[in-house]
């Protein structure tokens, strides 16, 4: 039975070890809110979130190398759970864990590993191996009972690390990035070569805001089918669906976090009409092309001399005849299927 305390003995320090290690115990959220008790206030959309990475940390903790694909809109606190609360909390609870974080630059690799750092150093009077070892740099660091975090921008130095846990927040980036084939290209090969091979018998999570149909989730789906475990939410809810959080109990046409990006802020952002690539791709997370998604609008045009009808002066008559040019590929580099019956 826990020791009862009168209120004369119980001091600011034991009041916080207690917060401390029972938010610890309880989840990623729990600890969000011991990290600013005053600003983290969780939409109900945050707690699926945080429920996922309480999974990915017993998988991690269980030596499982599981893979993850998280889909959400930007700005609604995707690297807010992943990023600073999740990593950290698995430090905490498995003594050695490493972490390896990757996003799309420097700067916010730096920003994102500071905060988890900050999580680290507030913890550590309540659990001692996470004190420092040596002096920390703000993307590098080990704690005295050889945990590690790694923090990097695309295309950066992985540290040479062996990860507990690999997380690979939103490494696209910009429309920049994805428009440019050398750099998607540069990308793919770092996160293969450089990212994906750090991973130590635990979990590797794609955390990404979707760009294109071959972006770096696209790529991961078109090579290792089937790999990965899918949570997808949008912006505005077209229901239940395979990639659905159970608690994601929304109807259609509801919003991911109203209370902060709902029908009110939407009717202020007219370039997120329906239909539109910006608010399919990033918002929806169903990544389409200008003008169409697999097939493109000006695919269906006659594109050769003559009329193709023509074809049938030289088939029999009541013949059908059909032209097929198949493909197997989705990425925007390859060839649509075409199907022409006449």
């Amino acid at each position: 039975a826990e020791r009862q305390l009168t209120p004369e003995q119980i001091t600011a320090q034991e009041v916080d070890r207690a917060r401390a290690l029972r938010c610890v115990e309880l989840g990623t959220c729990q600890l969000l809110w011991y990290r600013k008790p005053d600003q983290y206030k969780p939409a109900k959309w945050h707690w699926q979130i945080g429920d996922v990475c309480d999974q990915i940390i017993a998988d991690a903790r269980a030596g499982i190398s599981s893979w993850w694909i998280l889909e959400a809109p930007p700005r609604h606190g995707k690297s807010e759970h992943v990023g600073r609360g999740m990593g950290a909390r698995l430090m905490a609870l498995e003594p050695g864990a490493s972490v390896l974080y990757c996003t799309s630059t420097e700067k916010r690799a730096r920003n994102v590993s500071r905060a988890a750092q900050q999580l680290v150093e507030r913890l550590a009077p309540h659990f001692p191996h996470l004190e420092r070892s040596v002096p920390w740099e703000t993307t590098e660091w080990v704690t005295a009972g050889d945990g590690g975090w790694v923090g990097c921008g695309a295309g950066g130095s992985t540290g040479g690390i062996g990860a507990k846990l690999v997380i690979v927040d939103d490494v696209t980036g910009s429309a920049r990035r994805q428009r440019s084939e050398a750099e998607k290209g540069s990308l793919w090969e770092w996160l293969k070569e450089d990212v994906l091979s750090r991973s130590e018998n635990g979990p590797v999570v794609i955390m990404e805001t979707r760009r294109g149909l071959d972006d770096v989730i696209g790529r991961i789906e078109a090579e290792w089918p089937g790999r990965c475990k899918r949570y997808t939410w949008r912006f505005v809810s077209d229901g239940p669906e395979k990639h659905t959080h159970p608690k994601d109990k929304r109807k259609p046409g509801d919003y991911l976090w109203p209370e902060k990006y709902g029908a009110d802020w939407h009717a202020t952002q007219p370039q997120l009409r329906p239909g539109e690539r910006v608010y399919e791709t990033l918002y929806k997370q169903n990544p389409i092309r200008t003008g169409g998604e697999v097939l493109l609008a000006e695919w269906l045009e006659n594109r050769y001399p003559g009329d193709p009808r023509a074809m049938r002066n030289i088939a029999d008559k009541g013949t059908t005849i059909a032209f097929v040019d198949t493909s197997s590929k989705t990425e925007e580099r390859n060839d649509p299927t075409g199907i022409v019956i006449m």
